[in-house]
């Protein structure tokens, strides 16, 4: 289309100039309106409706016997309370109850040769019983992940060692039973595990402990038919539990933030941190949903403890989430409600680009900085909550108050990993 005659050059140069100065404003304009929304979010969350939360959740599981583990009565008081709360807020809540299976280790053991290693008990393994199981060692070269690298080793009544990778824990230890080995080893490529696993199904046939690197190197110094002891004495049980999980913003499956905490209050090593994150978590959630974000955003009341982890591994394999490094897990801990001291798990880098969870470490600092709150920084796979969402290609960042020093349980830092998770949830999502 020709433009009009009475346009000249320098009055249309001045037109482009005018655009390019209101699209300039208007980027500005819709980034200073996100951290305002942040920070208007990071404010509104109140101490005294938090600490009316908890007093009502700590009572909920006292009248209902005390004890508050996933399955309990006061775990089932105290969800049934927080789905209340969220739905009276507009949000939308799953607590289906689900069926798992949990798995806990009496005792894990390494002898080789009269020397203890430590070793990580594979979940789900096949017991050993107390006694454990004795055999030589079988190095294999390989990751093991071929029926005939078991056969041609001549791993019969032996334990084989075999390195991480190449296929799945399952297929290794099938390939290896029906070699007839009578225990595995897995070496790792680093350090020594904390929160590899395995799915329930099939059972295992062998038992399995992993190993650091290190001391895989270690093992193979010895040689071949060194004498070694494997000690796996574990249960595995049916749980019947629930989460609770509410939903915010648009119905997507693409970079979805999911800010998390574990619901399931004992064993912990002090149980008021654990009910006060989630009453924190609930007045964040709820104030969240006023702020109609334009992401979608979730909240998790896991039915996890400090020792399993069965709440939020249900959770991860019931999901549909596309884009996974562009979303995010933010795991909010509260060790201590005495605490003196904030952690920030910061995510690792994969590439160039920046994961989700990398821009939400970064916003999380970002706010503490602003508010003159020093912190830690540790990796983000020694968060507390940090679950099993790693495996799944979801990356964790997440924060903490740790550092039991003060004396007041209502110190300035207890609302601090509330507020600033509200901040980066709202600049992620608006």
């Amino acid at each position: 289309m020709a433009m009009p005659a009475s346009f000249s050059g320098r009055t249309m140069l001045a037109i482009v100039a005018l655009l390019q100065i209101s699209l300039l404003v208007a980027g500005c304009t819709s980034s200073t309106d996100s951290n305002q929304t942040a920070e208007n979010l990071a404010a509104s969350l109140d101490s005294a409706a938090i600490a009316q939360y908890a007093d009502d959740i700590a009572g909920l599981i006292e009248k209902n016997g005390g004890a508050s583990t996933p399955g309990s009565s006061g775990f089932d008081a105290a969800a049934d309370y927080i789905a209340t709360k969220l739905r009276s807020a507009g949000l939308a809540v799953d607590d289906k109850p689900f069926t798992a299976s949990t798995d806990s280790a009496n005792s894990v053991s390494l002898t080789v040769n009269g020397s203890d290693i430590p070793a990580y008990p594979m979940p789900f393994s096949k017991s050993s019983g107390q006694q454990g199981v004795t055999g030589r060692l079988v190095m294999l070269d390989s990751a093991g992940c071929d029926n005939d690298d078991y056969r041609t080793a001549g791993v019969r009544n032996a334990i084989v060692v075999v390195n991480r990778g190449g296929c799945s824990f399952h297929q290794k230890q099938s390939y290896a039973g029906r070699a007839e080995a009578a225990a595995m080893i897995i070496v790792s490529d680093g350090d020594l595990p904390t929160d590899w696993t395995m799915t329930p199904d099939p059972p295992a046939v062998l038992p399995m402990v992993a190993i650091s690197r290190e001391d895989g190197s270690r093992l193979r110094g010895m040689g071949e038919d060194a004498n070694a002891v494997v000690v796996l004495d574990n249960v595995i049980r049916q749980l019947d539990s629930r989460n609770v999980v509410a939903r915010t913003g648009p119905d997507s499956t693409e970079g979805v933030l999911i800010v998390g905490t574990s619901l399931g209050i004992g064993p912990q090593p002090n149980p008021a941190g654990a009910i006060y994150a989630a009453a924190a978590l609930i007045d964040l959630a709820t104030k969240f949903a006023k702020t109609k974000p334009s992401k979608p955003v979730v909240f998790g009341f896991w039915a996890d403890s400090a020792t399993d982890t069965t709440g939020s591994r249900h959770f991860i394999t019931s999901i549909a989430i596309d884009a996974r490094k562009e979303s995010a897990y933010l795991a909010m801990t509260i060790a201590d409600t005495r605490g003196t001291g904030i952690t920030v798990y910061d995510a690792p880098a994969q590439g160039e680009k920046l994961t989700g969870a990398q821009s939400v470490s970064t916003t999380l600092t970002d706010y503490l900085k602003a508010n003159d709150v020093s912190y830690r920084s540790a990796p983000a796979d020694e968060s507390p909550n940090a679950a099993g969402f790693p495996s799944t290609g979801i990356p964790v960042t997440g924060i903490a108050l740790t550092s039991a020093a003060a004396t007041d349980s209502r110190t300035p830092l207890l609302l601090t990993p509330a507020k600033a998770s509200a901040y980066a949830a709202a600049r992620w999502a608006n």
